[in-house]
């Protein structure tokens, strides 16, 4: 390997070092806003609108972006620096 290439993938390391700092961020904001009765499998009548309500939204947004787009763009640019996606730390 080039040393362009070394120096890449070490960046690509610290990138997924950082992206792993913003999901257990995300995860913290998910997890900071109660389930909603609907989350909790009420399903009779309650005094809400059927629709959603903004912390469903928020937790539901927040988990598809971490499912989505976070986690796999954290083990496709850790595979390619050569480094752990998930425990561990990055050398």
């Amino acid at each position: 390997m080039g040393q362009a290439e070394a120096e890449v993938r070490a960046e690509l390391r610290r990138i997924v070092q950082e992206l792993m700092s913003l999901r257990y961020r995300l995860v913290g904001v998910r997890e900071s806003l109660p389930p909603s009765p609907l989350e909790l499998g009420f399903e009779r009548e309650l005094d809400f609108p059927p629709n959603t309500d903004e912390a469903t939204n928020l937790r539901s947004t927040v988990a598809t972006v971490l499912a989505d787009r976070i986690e796999p763009a954290i083990a496709d640019l850790a595979r390619l620096a050569g480094a752990p996606s998930r425990g561990g730390t990055l050398a």
